[in-house]
């Protein structure tokens, strides 16, 4: 945790000891001399013996260990391995020239050896630890002298030096029993899990946030059941804010195939709860079994591309590696690049920073000091065919997450083959019925007709004195019309008489209910008319156009069996017109995609409506003659 808190300041190191490279490379300056001094709350015995042992582990995380070996035929030359999270990374032949431990100092330089990896790096640097009490506690000094070095080492002398000094002080009060039991706590795992939760509920909110870490525990699950497999220690998986999270080794990997196993077997092993939730989704009919199958299938899938920290990266670095180290290497910089200039192009901030630290960490860390034995062709051809048919696979769960549940909702309705608008004869203002027709036409995959129709009022009908009733008046429509189109023609009954069902006032309705509706509807302009001074007659009949255009939709589309819609211009309200207004007039994705696929929608709106005759004569027809419009 603490290791995150402090990676602002790492990256203004970073910049401010590359700005003094670049100062000394323009003096064409070539030495370097580093020191760095700490007060360690530890006795000055344990301090030198922990810093001038011939092993020196930092629990961190992550786990560093310095070993130090004498060489064969050599009384003053050394070997110095370093590795980290117990894969090797560098080894040094130094030669000593000083070991005091009554004066607390050691000097030792590095000098050229074939065994030293990287080669001729850091030749001829001379490191001297100084240990002595002061003021009741131990001061730990630590020097670099370096004749020349390049524009990296500059910078990583510069880092690691302060950073070896600051560890050497952390282990040393840790073993003495004085560190701050703050700082114990901060660096816990289950600290930086807590963290990781709450970074993610503050992106995406608490249930995604819980879902988002179940997917990740799981995916690095995955990593630490591989590394059981291949013989390889698990120190433990945490969760890291804003990133993911990480299954840390307790020992070296020694294979690229092992290293590229266990990256794939991350994504590989989440296939399992992914194609479950499939299963389920498809048993139940549940859509959240599949969105959880979604959120699996697209963290993995990232997962997959081949940039480096990401599994496809360590994937393709390691099959790279074992042909070419540079081209494994160019390959990493050109994909972490293009990461980030695609960052900067979404604008997206968390990514292009998350990408940003990658690219300043590679830089440093320069090439591979150690290197894994190379893939065999048999192995590395297993890791191509596993990561491609993982990726399909996930790739496929992300179509149907898409495309699968429409075409199951689609199979479901039954769409109309006909859509028919009755504008009754006593109707006194038609203005709205041509701009409504032209909206249904634009919309609605079927065809869209108006027709007028003579429905007698009888006393049987009324509600009150001055509104009808919805039930009775609906079936004496459907008797009326019952001979016209087919069993799935939807017929819409336009009128200006006001509707009561029971105690309540309605604008439409249809009739039957939502389980075993019929195709007949009724909508009343008594109320959708909202005639002010303020507007014109023109004004008035778009508006009440739009009103009819909202509630015929969401008629016909519950006539075709469509109960559940994602809202927007199917939005359900018992409001007045204040909330139909309200009301968007387009249509969610989710049930675009739906009602498209059973053919009541088209896949896309045709033209806009011509502009409608805002004065039409109101005018009456036989039952069969098509009204104006």
């Amino acid at each position: 945790m603490l290791t995150l808190l402090r990676l602002p300041l790492f990256l203004l190191q970073v910049g401010f000891y590359a700005l003094c490279a670049f100062i000394d490379l323009l003096r064409g300056r070539k030495g370097l001399h580093l020191e760095s001094t700490v007060l360690i709350d530890a006795p000055r015995d344990l301090v030198w013996r922990f810093s001038a042992g011939d092993r020196m582990v930092f629990d961190g995380p992550p786990v560093v260990e310095v070993v130090r070996e004498p060489i064969a035929g050599s009384e003053d030359l050394f070997l110095f391995r370093s590795s980290v999270s117990g894969q090797p990374q560098f080894r040094f032949v130094c030669r000593r020239i000083e070991l005091d431990e009554a004066r607390g100092t050691s000097l030792y330089e590095v000098v050229p050896h074939d065994l030293s990896v990287p080669p001729n790096c850091l030749i001829g640097c001379l490191e001297r630890r100084t240990v002595e009490e002061r003021q009741g506690r131990t001061a730990f000094t630590i020097s670099n002298d370096l004749e020349s070095c390049s524009f990296r080492e500059h910078i990583m002398s510069s880092i690691g030096m302060r950073r070896c000094a600051t560890l050497i002080k952390r282990q040393c009060e840790k073993a003495a029993g004085t560190q701050s039991r703050l700082k114990t706590l901060a660096d816990h795992g289950l600290v930086l899990s807590i963290a990781a939760l709450l970074s993610f509920w503050s992106l995406l909110g608490w249930k995604e946030a819980l879902g988002l870490a179940i997917v990740v525990l799981v995916h690095e699950a995955g990593h630490a059941i591989a590394m059981r497999m291949a013989g390889v220690e698990v120190r433990g998986i945490c969760l890291i804010p804003f990133f993911g999270g990480a299954c840390v080794p307790k020992t070296s990997y020694r294979t690229e195939g092992r290293f590229a196993f266990i990256a794939l077997m991350g994504p590989a092993f989440s296939l399992i709860p992914t194609l479950g939730l499939v299963g389920l989704y498809l048993a139940t009919d549940d859509i959240r079994f599949l969105q959880a199958a979604w959120l699996f299938a697209i963290i993995n899938v990232v997962n997959l591309l081949p940039v480096l920290p990401l599994d496809g990266g360590v994937i393709l670095n390691s099959l790279l590696g074992s042909i070419s180290r540079r081209v494994a290497r160019a390959a990493s910089w050109i994909a972490m690049l293009a990461v980030l200039g695609h960052a900067i192009y979404w604008q997206s901030l968390l990514i292009g920073i998350t990408v940003l630290v990658c690219v300043v960490l590679y830089c440093l860390s320069g090439p591979r000091g150690v290197e894994l034995e190379p893939l065999s062709l048999p192995v590395g051809t297993t890791l191509v065919l596993g990561s491609a048919v993982t990726c399909a696979a996930y790739l496929f769960v992300i179509d149907y997450s898409y495309s699968g549940p429409p075409a199951r909702a689609a199979a479901r309705l039954t769409s109309p083959d006909a859509v028919v608008l009755y504008v009754d004869s006593e109707l006194a203002d038609t203005d709205f019925v041509a701009p409504l027709a032209c909206s249904l036409k634009r919309v609605l995959a079927v065809p869209v007709s108006t027709r007028s129709l003579r429905l007698p009022r009888t006393p049987d009908l009324a509600a009150t004195a001055t509104q009808l009733d919805a039930n009775r008046l609906g079936e004496r429509f459907a008797a009326a019309t019952a001979a016209e189109g087919s069993p799935r023609t939807q017929k819409f009954l336009l009128l200006g008489d006001d509707l009561k069902i029971g105690r309540a006032n309605v604008f439409a309705m249809f009739l039957g209910d939502a389980a075993n509706p019929r195709p007949n509807g009724l909508l009343s302009t008594a109320r959708l008319h909202d005639r002010t001074s303020n507007r014109s007659r023109g004004e008035d009949a778009d508006v009440t156009a739009k009103r009819a255009y909202k509630l015929i939709l969401r008629m016909s589309t519950r006539i075709a069996g469509y109960n559940n819609p994602a809202g927007c211009v199917l939005a359900f309200h018992n409001g007045g017109t204040d909330d139909l207004d309200h009301t968007p007039s387009g249509f969610c994705e989710w049930d675009q995609a739906v009602l498209a696929r059973a053919g009541l929608l088209k896949a896309e709106a045709g033209p806009d409506c011509p502009a409608a005759p805002r004065y039409a004569a109101t005018q009456t027809a036989d039952h069969h003659a098509d009204a104006p419009g």
